[in-house]
């Protein structure tokens, strides 16, 4: 005979037991990281420091200033405006200069006087008909003297010197050019040249590059393919502007035959523009 099987039912705990109580996962992971970092005691120094910081201020029992309200000035202290009198050693300037005598700059007198002489001197040298200088100027009725005229003063001419100006009014190329195999020939041309001639311009020297080390070439659609060293500057698959530098060159073929151009860029050369001009004008 078989005995039915009593089952226990799961013991609760009470709702207060602390075993039962799981602090969220973020805090958990918090606690351990400082745990594993040794930052426990810092973090507990540093709440308690938070807790007790308003009740250390709030005892703090340091003496303050007190407002000391600025002293009125008195009145007898405050400044006041006074006269100087003048100084008495001070003499009237007809005291200081009474010894001197009294002379008109436009009489004979003054006219002939010289340098450190007196005036017994200079009037017997009147009554002479003398003068320190020569002839006594003529006066006339109102016994002013007559002086002479002015000099008229010419400024001094500079000399005139006529002189060279060379000045650089620009850059031209030195190129060699023919048609393959001819032999190539050695040309200066300025900027805008057609090549191979005006009449059929393949080619078009436009100038040098904007860093001065390269020569520009414009190529028209007759040019179907070129070799060398050349550098396309402007231009996708079908090449519209090529760069060659001294001493490199480039072939050019013409059309879908077999005329080839070649161009070798030798150097640049300043074009200088001479001028005689005349100097001290």
């Amino acid at each position: 005979m078989k005995t039915p099987k009593l089952k226990m039912p799961p013991l609760k705990r009470p709702k207060g037991d602390s075993a039962s109580f799981k602090p969220p996962k973020v805090v958990a992971d918090l606690y351990a990281d400082l745990r594993d970092r040794r930052l426990l005691p810092l973090v507990a120094l540093l709440g308690v420091a938070i807790v007790a910081a308003p009740f250390l201020l709030a005892n703090d029992s340091s003496p303050k200033p007190d407002f000391v309200p600025a002293a009125a000035v008195p009145p007898a202290t405050a400044a006041s405006f006074q006269v100087v009198p003048a100084q008495s050693e001070l003499r009237d300037y007809r005291k200081r200069l009474e010894h001197r005598k009294r002379e008109s700059p436009f009489s004979t007198y003054a006219a002939v006087r010289a340098p450190n002489q007196t005036r017994q001197e200079v009037e017997g040298m009147i009554e002479s008909g003398a003068g320190s200088g020569g002839e006594i100027p003529p006066s006339n009725e109102t016994g002013a003297v007559e002086s002479p005229p002015p000099t008229e003063y010419a400024p001094a001419q500079p000399p005139v010197v006529e002189a060279d100006v060379h000045a650089t009014v620009g850059v031209e190329a030195v190129i060699k050019v023919g048609f393959v195999p001819n032999e190539p020939k050695e040309m200066q041309i300025p900027a805008q040249t057609k090549l191979p001639n005006p009449k059929k311009p393949d080619l078009v020297y436009t100038g040098p590059s904007k860093d001065g080390r390269g020569a520009l070439f414009l190529m028209s659609n007759e040019i179907t393919a070129y070799y060398g060293h050349g550098r396309c500057v402007l231009g996708g698959e079908i090449c519209q502007v090529l760069e060659l530098n001294p001493g490199n060159s480039a072939t050019f073929a013409i059309g879908y035959g077999e005329t080839r151009y070649k161009v070798t860029l030798v150097e640049f050369v300043p074009v200088v523009e001479e001028e005689k001009i005349e100097v001290g004008r």
